[in-house]
């Protein structure tokens, strides 16, 4: 296997890019079969001052939908324990409760149980989506890292996207269901948020 460390100030673009030029370097030399692990990697931007923010939160969800789109075959997350350095990205080490890059990694685990992902695109580079499904019920993961809010028009096979429900994490909430936030297949979202949809087929 081959495996690296990213860490980025520049936001997830830049490490699903790196993720991207490993596959090409391995390719060249021949070893394109041979398992890539980033094995250690943060979007933390080396600010502390943003640590615990939704805006490292949505940078992080950006890396975990768009790594699922790219080669990479596995990602380790720099890290989940407690303490006051910056790198630790999940827990409040004074209060013991969640940051918000936490739920993160629980709208993905949503998408990750549901066991198939489906088709999903969007066509603004600040925006990642990822979609899931089993036979009843989908979900539909969407991080938003720019500095303004954006209207999405979205479109669900099979599902009446209208009637979903919207988990939403951003300045505002934390990780908390919003009533009548789809309309006419629309949703507006704010700037550095996460959205979770659930659905149904």
């Amino acid at each position: 296997f081959f495996s690296w460390h990213a860490y980025t100030n520049v936001g997830p673009s830049m490490i699903l890019a790196c993720e991207k030029h490993c596959r090409r370097v391995l390719a060249n030399y021949g070893f394109e079969k041979v398992p890539d692990i980033l094995n250690e990697w943060s979007a933390y931007r080396q600010d502390a001052r943003l640590r615990g923010t939704p805006k490292v939160a949505a940078d992080t969800l950006a890396v975990l939908l768009g790594s699922q789109k790219n080669e990479v075959d596995m990602l380790c997350y720099y890290d989940a324990g407690f303490g006051v350095s910056v790198y630790k990205g999940l827990w409040n080490p004074l209060t013991f409760t969640p940051f918000p890059t936490y739920y993160a990694f629980k709208s993905f685990n949503q998408a990750y149980k549901l066991g198939e992902e489906i088709t999903s695109e969007t066509d603004d580079e600040d925006v990642y989506v990822l979609g899931a499904r089993d036979d009843k019920k989908g979900v539909i993961i969407i991080a938003n890292t720019k500095d303004e809010s954006v209207v999405l028009d979205l479109a669900v096979k099979g599902a009446d996207i209208n009637a979903s429900e919207v988990i939403a994490t951003d300045e505002e909430y934390l990780y908390t269901m919003l009533d009548d936030m789809v309309k006419d297949g629309k949703l507006k979202i704010k700037a550095h948020s996460m959205i979770e949809i659930r659905t149904k087929f």
